[in-house]
């Protein structure tokens, strides 16, 4: 990615992040959710605060960034990628959050470059484990179960 344009990425992901961050505390959605402990828009405001992190992370990288040329794209891996995670969206329905998310992050890592199988695979399960334990257990917050788990 050139400079100009990886600044223009992280200013888009941080407009859109912090407008639907900002929209997610409308009053409308102060009823829903009655009888819970959390509010339904708490998950979207948890992901949406990492969605601006990362945001902030690719700005602050890219005003480091040299001025050069492009490297040759390679579509293949974001492709694959994309597949892999409409394929989690369908499978996550019959087979659950755990037994999803595991493969899915491990596949991510795989797909953006990371090639250490051992620490991917590590990283995978903690990340999936860790992640159900968080919404499930702790919050309260059920997560989808499949027939296998």
């Amino acid at each position: 990615m050139t400079r100009p344009f990886q600044i223009g990425f992280a200013l888009t992901i941080l407009v859109c992040g912090g407008a639907l961050l900002w929209h997610s505390f409308d009053p409308s959605y102060g009823s829903m959710g009655i009888g819970s402990a959390f509010s339904p828009v708490f998950f979207p405001q948890v992901l949406l605060g990492f969605w601006i992190l990362f945001g902030l992370i690719v700005f602050v990288e890219a005003l480091g960034m040299a001025t050069a040329d492009a490297p040759k794209r390679n579509w293949v891996n974001p492709a694959l990628l994309t597949f892999v995670l409409a394929a989690a969206v369908v499978a996550l329905k019959p087979l659950g959050y755990l037994v999803v998310s595991i493969p899915l992050a491990f596949l991510s890592g795989w797909f953006l470059g990371f090639r250490r199988p051992v620490w991917l695979a590590v990283i995978a399960l903690v990340c999936g484990v860790f992640g159900w334990w968080l919404f499930d257990r702790a919050l309260g917050i059920p997560l989808p179960r499949g027939r296998i788990w």
